[in-house]
């Protein structure tokens, strides 16, 4: 058996097939036409070839395989995925959360998704494109979770005075920076007296009055924009004002 390509000069090597026939050739050029002659071998003399002239087809337009997300951060991620038949030359990527959905279009196996929301389930397919006309089938769903921005615990206040009380919580590892809120007992997000910005777990809060009841708030700012949620609240009154007797009454 020998074979090549319909416009080729040169035959490939010959192959010897023993006690059958048939073979298969593999390693072909989809989409091409090939000549292929097969001769008897007889001992000291061999037939005359026979020839045949076939083509091959156009590869299928599989869905991409081994979709995945890694570089998981609270608002990015990076999809990667392969080409299950290599003839696809741009794919779009559809993600998002519930019935929210984007798509976007790539010329690589892998593009990096933005503006995404911490702590939240995602799910993407791929899709993949094989000529101006072809389009694959979606690929399985694949499902990541962004990275969570952890509620700060055991909020406590502590040396309450008349006018001060000091605040303190324990972050969840990684946090280096966070906001307290405060306000009137029963003071409603956005209403308190002050929201201030810390990089410490401890805080003075100064210029309360005295005998009155307080709530207080601290949520962890995990990277710009990115914002646990608030602690439990943590109630507290300060004391009432110290009445000192007079002095150098003359």
């Amino acid at each position: 058996v020998v074979y090549k390509e319909a416009n080729a000069t040169e035959w490939a090597d010959t192959i010897d097939v023993t006690n059958a026939t048939s073979y298969t050739i593999s390693g072909l050029t989809h989409e091409t036409s090939y000549i292929v002659a097969v001769r008897a071998l007889c001992g000291a003399e061999n037939s005359d070839w026979t020839e045949t002239i076939f083509s091959t087809t156009e590869l299928p337009c599989l869905a991409p395989i081994n979709v995945t997300a890694t570089n998981i951060s609270y608002t990015s991620a990076t999809i990667s995925w392969e080409d299950a038949t290599g003839n696809q030359s741009e794919w779009t990527v559809e993600y998002g959360y519930g019935e929210n959905t984007i798509s976007v279009t790539t010329t690589t196996t892998s593009v990096d998704l933005t503006d995404l929301y911490a702590g939240m389930a995602y799910t993407v397919r791929v899709q993949g494109r094989c000529s101006e006309d072809v389009v694959s089938d979606w690929s399985e769903v694949y499902t990541f979770n962004t990275q969570a921005c952890a509620t700060v615990s055991d909020v406590t206040v502590n040396e309450i005075g008349g006018t001060n009380a000091t605040v303190t919580w324990t972050p969840a590892e990684g946090q280096t920076a966070w906001e307290i809120t405060y306000g009137m007992q029963g003071f409603s997000e956005g209403n308190g007296i002050a929201t201030i910005s810390v990089t410490t777990t401890t805080y003075q809060i100064t210029g309360l009055e005295t005998s009155m009841s307080y709530d207080v708030y601290v949520r962890a700012i995990c990277q710009e924009g990115v914002y646990s949620a608030w602690s439990e609240r943590e109630t507290f009154t300060t004391t009432e004002e110290e009445c000192n007797p007079v002095s150098n009454v003359t």
